[in-house]
């Protein structure tokens, strides 16, 4: 088996051949290295988040299901061909790859710029699934992560008045934008796992050091799942109209930075086979 590491960013992705009798036709088995952030590792009452335990037969520990287990299987399932003397007709690839929890531009985006997939090429990645395996996913929603800064003027709480509160203007557009996404996006398609588009709030900024301080900047982020029935660009224009009309009413600048936009529009979705 040859091995191959190829860098992005100093993002590692690693490449590893099984040479099968044709060297040309390829079979890429595709897993990821990284995991989700564990979050508050305090919440982790029964196991530690990177500390494997074992218990009933199962393993538990962030990774251990997302993607962990689908790596050691492809490794152990090339090792199985050899230890047999099995040489498959295609060439197997294994394939680690950097970053797909955060959009994967490190990690398959730049293999594929690499241009190391061809047309013929089959390609399985296990990152999704039922028990029986009978589960067989051909597309995902599309992605639209994005950070809403509110800037106001910062006084203190004691005279409000000399200021401009972004918290509360923070607040009160992204409470607006929640009902606004969920009300005029409202598609439902059985095929997927939750059915709905999905417009979650996420994660918060610290704004100010003191509670008696009225903050004159803060921010919040949403993640974005969208069916792919919808537009991703209108989705936008929507989420920059009400920041516009926001603006309007309260004096206070909103400016939206996007983090990811990954469209899957008019993709097949998913099915059981």
């Amino acid at each position: 088996m040859q091995n191959q590491r190829i860098f992005s960013e100093n993002e590692p992705n690693i490449v590893a051949y099984s040479y099968g009798e044709n060297n040309a036709e390829k079979l890429w088995i595709i897993t990821h290295l990284d995991v989700v952030s564990p979050g508050e590792e305090s919440l982790w009452t029964v196991t530690k988040p990177f500390e494997p335990t074992v218990k009933e037969g199962r393993i538990y520990g962030r990774g251990s299901e997302d993607n962990g287990q689908s790596m050691v299987a492809s490794v152990f399932a090339v090792k199985a061909l050899k230890k047999l003397g099995i040489k498959p007709k295609r060439t197997v690839v294994l394939t680690f790859v950097a970053d797909e929890e955060q959009g994967s531009k490190y990690g398959i985006q730049h293999l594929i710029k690499q241009g190391l997939f061809k047309k013929d090429d089959l390609i399985i990645v296990p990152d999704g699934g039922n028990e029986n395996g009978s589960f067989v996913e051909i597309a995902e929603k599309s992605a639209l992560w994005f950070r809403i800064r509110t800037i106001g003027k910062q006084t203190h709480a004691s005279r409000p008045h000399q200021g401009l509160n972004a918290h509360r203007i923070g607040m009160d557009y992204a409470l607006a934008l929640d009902k606004m996404l969920h009300k005029k996006y409202p598609i439902r398609d059985e095929y997927f796992d939750p059915p709905e588009s999905t417009f979650e709030p996420t994660k918060k900024d610290k704004n100010v050091d003191a509670v008696n301080i009225v903050p004159g900047e803060d921010i919040t982020c949403f993640d974005c799942r969208v069916l792919p029935h919808y537009n991703i660009e209108e989705i936008l224009n929507d989420i920059n109209d009400l920041a516009k009309e926001f603006e309007k009413k309260t004096g206070a600048s909103i400016k939206i930075e996007i983090l990811q936009k990954m469209s899957l529009q008019n993709q097949q979705t998913s099915t059981q086979k």
